[in-house]
């Protein structure tokens, strides 16, 4: 093999292992959701609490939001932010009936509003849905704006739908850089 060819050999290596590393490099958390919560708009403010909660053998530092409820973190988001988040339903209230909690997560820029997850968990009927749901959404369209990031709890998707068991889980949730 040439010089050159030992060169570009070199060089597309180098480039391959940096691509790794960035690739598995951690995140760098930015705001911790859980730990912002005394700063956040909370509505309404008797709702919530921040607590360890433990599904599949995992326990996450979680905001607990009870019966119906809206979170609003006012975030500045720097280039490659993501929000990482799990979702679930409390397990005390697995084996109580009810109509399941419709999970709403999305963010404002001040102009326009986007859902980035909406989903209805209802473990008493579903035992599907007894897990963590892990969840990550890239902000980068955010980047160097300052926005709110919404997380609201509305009893079930179903018509006439009540909030009976309607404890919402939010674990770990928080706004990293990658």
């Amino acid at each position: 093999m040439t010089a050159r060819r030992w060169f570009a050999l070199a060089l597309v290596l180098a480039i391959v292992a940096a691509a790794l590393v960035m690739r598995t490099r951690p995140a760098r958390v930015l705001v911790d959701l859980t730990g912002a919560l005394p700063s956040a708009k909370q509505q309404p403010p008797t709702a919530f609490s921040v607590q360890p909660v433990t599904i599949d053998g995992t326990t996450q530092s979680s905001i607990v939001a009870r019966d119906q409820t809206r979170l609003t973190f006012h975030v500045t988001l720097p280039v490659h932010a993501a929000l990482e988040i799990s979702e679930a339903i409390d397990p005390s209230v697995w084996n109580e009936p009810g109509d399941g909690v419709l999970l709403l997560v999305g963010v404002s820029d001040g102009r326009t509003y986007r859902t980035l997850d909406a989903v209805t968990l209802a473990p008493h009927d579903r035992p599907d849905d007894r897990h963590w749901r892990r969840l990550t959404f890239s902000l980068e369209e955010f980047a160097g704006l300052t926005v709110d990031v919404v997380l609201n709890t509305r009893a079930g998707a179903a018509p006439g739908a009540t909030t009976r068991g309607d404890v919402a889980v939010w674990g770990a949730p928080r706004v990293v850089a990658r």
